[in-house]
């Protein structure tokens, strides 16, 4: 990104091999996701200026929440080995539930999705290969604030991914959850009502304490549902004010998952809509 005098003044990107300047007439919107808007804004010399000198990054702005407070939903995959009769064939969101329990009161905070498929992580699946024919039931839920993750640079090239440390489970509440959410999910798998379907049970297929932690520990998956790292707020670790603007520089808007102080407790496609649609409003009513 170009920066000019506490102000956006263009970005700077790489086409066809080469590197292209485009300047702004009115201001910079950044939506690059969660992963993507740190990195940018690292790589600019926003964010927490020693972690950005210790990178080699002029710091331009500091703003120390930038990469941090990385929220995610979580799932873990458990898999059966299918009977050889035909199975129903649904997309992933055909059949959906939401629950909660004693592990989290209040809300819904888990949901669960079936794949007539294998979709478990490669470590998942060197522990319990997947048979033929197989279906998958995919518990997920939301990281409490111990578990939150962290962007940071990896490269001060921009073909070079920044680094994402999840941080899953590291609050112990959270592996109780997932043990909950994964009981549930045996459950569904081990119905009656699916008897039909399940020869059995490949993964985790065992009620062991210390297999079921190595289970959650290699199953676990992001749903791609990153959030948080360029949050909303007036305190010292906020990144965007109410207008979406990135503190301290003129001219520059985020308008993506990253501004979400926390992931919902659904999918956030519809959440990341309503943000750049609340963007294109502010922008268009010049509301800068």
């Amino acid at each position: 990104m170009l920066l000019s005098g506490g102000r956006a003044a263009g970005v700077e990107f790489v086409h066809a091999g080469k590197p292209v300047r485009a300047h702004a007439a009115r201001e910079v919107v950044l939506s690059l996701g969660a992963i993507g808007t740190p990195a940018v804004l690292m790589r600019s010399g926003i964010g927490d200026e020693t972690e950005l000198r210790s990178a080699g990054v002029p710091v331009v702005q500091h703003l120390p929440g930038v990469g941090r407070n990385l929220d995610d939903h979580i799932r873990l995959p458990c898999m059966w080995e299918a009977e050889d009769v035909p199975m129903p064939v649904p997309t992933r969101s055909q059949a959906v539930c939401f629950w909660g329990d004693d592990t989290r009161p209040g809300a819904p905070e888990f949901v669960m999705y079936l794949s007539p498929a294998p979709s478990v992580s490669a470590e998942s699946a060197a522990q319990y290969p997947p048979p033929e024919r197989c279906f998958t039931l995919m518990p997920a839920m939301r990281l409490r604030p111990g578990s939150r993750g962290r962007v940071r640079l990896a490269s001060l090239d921009p073909l070079v991914g920044p680094r994402v440390e999840t941080n899953f489970f590291a609050d112990p509440d959270d592996v109780r959850s997932a043990l909950s959410a994964v009981a549930m999910a045996r459950e569904v798998g081990n119905s009656a009502a699916l008897r039909p379907f399940a020869k059995r049970e490949v993964s985790p297929a065992s009620f062991a304490a210390d297999t079921l932690d190595l289970f959650l520990r290699n199953a676990v998956e992001t749903y791609w549902h990153q959030s948080g790292t360029a949050r909303m707020g007036r305190d010292r670790d906020a990144v965007v004010d109410a207008r979406l603007q990135v503190h301290g520089i003129d001219g520059l808007r985020v308008a993506d998952a990253s501004v979400l102080p926390h992931v919902t407790v659904a999918n956030t496609m519809a959440p990341s809509m309503v943000v750049g649609e609340r963007a294109a409003e502010m922008i268009t009513a010049g509301q800068g």
